[in-house]
């Protein structure tokens, strides 16, 4: 098989936030640190069918102490590259530095745009510094004529946040960023991640019209509203009560994910659903054993055989039944 065409590597593991929707907040995670340029390249050297490079994982990238020279090491090499932040630590230098350096896409994670919501599910983060570091650095983009990174806007889907998702439309056309993104919210049963909160396949009438109102604010502005699976808001709708949803995915045959760690897994939600039986959908790591071995090896073989069937693996279980894909 072909290798993987879109990789995801994890820069860092360390994080400035304590998110409420995210695993490294309540699950055991593997020891903080960063990965080195030598590291990163190696990576690189051994996975050649790789056309795009998303830069993130359980992890702030913005912290990784060298992150412009690991964007320009990848886009050497052809990748397109982009990665999700907070955008906390989103300095006008920095962002220059990574516009320099050739990153094609930031994701700004926001999740909701007024203060108390935010506050909620980003602890430790302030709404109005992220705002600014934002208004600064796409006044900065426009002023000069600069196209890259482009850069979106990204709320994580659930019932308390969904009201606001007019809100952040609003604030995207305000600061002159033209796309929010709608993502998923993987159910981990705990903090703002649970079965509750999730409405795919599960919106009221009352949350119809909040996703409807949302779709019509951001066609008057002249805002691409997206969501996951590169859909527009009516991801969250039902799709045609797919019995085995995780089977439209291709991401068993088309990406892979390595940890900082240099672990291997298959996409960059595996930690997140699966967050306690992470070694089952482990398959080696890249430092240790050739990515070829790993990729066409029996561990990932068994992986996509068993995705194929009525019983996947854990981490693919329920995706898509609470979540889109």
């Amino acid at each position: 098989m072909d290798g993987p065409e879109t990789l995801y590597i994890e820069p860092t593991n360390r994080c400035n936030l304590a998110c409420t929707t995210c695993p490294r907040t309540f699950f055991p995670q593997e020891a903080p640190r960063d990965l080195s340029l030598d590291e990163f390249q190696a990576i690189l050297d051994q996975v050649p069918t790789a056309r795009r490079l998303v830069l993130h994982g359980v992890g702030e990238p913005l912290l990784h102490p060298n992150l412009p020279e690991l964007v320009q090491e990848a886009r050497d090499r052809g990748l397109d590259v982009l990665f999700n932040t907070n955008a906390q630590l989103l300095t006008l230098s920095l962002g220059k530095a990574l516009s320099r350096a050739g990153l094609g896409e930031l994701r700004v994670s926001l999740d909701a745009p007024v203060d108390e919501a935010y506050g909620r599910v980003r602890k430790g983060g302030s709404l109005a510094a992220v705002t600014e570091n934002l208004r600064r650095f796409r006044s900065w983009q426009i002023d000069n004529g600069v196209e890259l990174p482009k850069l979106s806007l990204g709320m994580t889907e659930g019932r308390d946040r969904l009201p606001f998702l007019t809100k952040l439309v609003e604030l995207g056309a305000e600061l002159g960023i033209p796309e929010v993104y709608l993502q998923r919210l993987v159910v981990l049963g705990t903090g703002d991640a649970t079965r509750g909160e999730a409405t795919y396949n599960r919106l009221s009438e009352a949350e119809e019209a909040l996703l409807e109102g949302a779709e019509v604010r951001a066609h008057e502005l002249g805002v691409l509203l997206r969501g996951s699976g590169n859909r527009s808001g009516d991801h969250l709708h039902q799709r045609n009560g797919n019995r085995r949803p995780w089977t439209e995915c291709r991401r068993p045959y088309m990406a892979t994910y390595i940890t900082v760690h240099g672990n291997v897994l298959p996409c960059c939600i595996a930690p997140f659903s699966a967050p306690l039986a992470l070694e089952e959908c482990t398959f080696a790591n890249i430092f240790e054993s050739p990515f070829d071995a790993i990729w066409d090896g029996p561990l990932y073989r068994e992986f996509r055989e068993k995705f194929a069937s009525d019983n996947p693996p854990v981490c693919c279980r329920d995706c898509g039944t609470w979540w889109s894909l």
